[in-house]
């Protein structure tokens, strides 16, 4: 099975489970420790990314900026928007040592800074199979 199928399998699999903590509510007394959460970042509405505005966009930016950076710094495994038909959403897969760590991360997101009316649900990961991605393929050559 392609590693990009696994992935999206695993993904939506977490997401049928409830969240351990949201961005809008307080956490529970107890979360299970774990190194790898899922982010889940629910747009104000469904439509958001074809009407956003032109102040919506620019914090967009920002906040792609943020998570590509974070994805540098190795905190992010993965992250993307998630083309739903019911509307889109944004996720991604972090590392954290814990609950605490994973909301600093997300609380300090340009978007959720801007207070657009976004919300992030973050969903533990304490049995994460990380498999390193295989090297690409080597661009076809001229004389091929």
């Amino acid at each position: 099975m392609p590693r990009s199928v696994t992935v999206l399998a695993l993904t939506a699999a977490l997401l049928f489970a409830a969240p351990v903590a949201s961005a809008q509510t307080p956490p529970p007394a107890k979360a299970a420790a774990a190194s790898y959460f899922l982010l889940k970042l629910t747009p104000p509405r469904p439509t958001f990314p074809q009407d956003m505005t032109p102040a919506e966009l620019a914090v967009m930016r920002q906040h792609v900026a943020y998570w590509t950076a974070a994805a540098q710094r190795g905190q992010v495994v993965v992250f993307g928007p998630v083309p739903d038909p019911a509307g889109a959403w944004g996720m991604a897969v972090i590392r954290a040592p814990d609950l605490a760590a994973a909301r600093a991360l997300s609380a300090q997101d340009p978007a959720m800074i801007a207070a657009l009316g976004m919300r992030t649900d973050i969903f533990p990961m304490p049995q994460a199979m990380v498999i390193a991605a295989p090297a690409p393929a080597p661009a076809p050559s001229a004389q091929d």
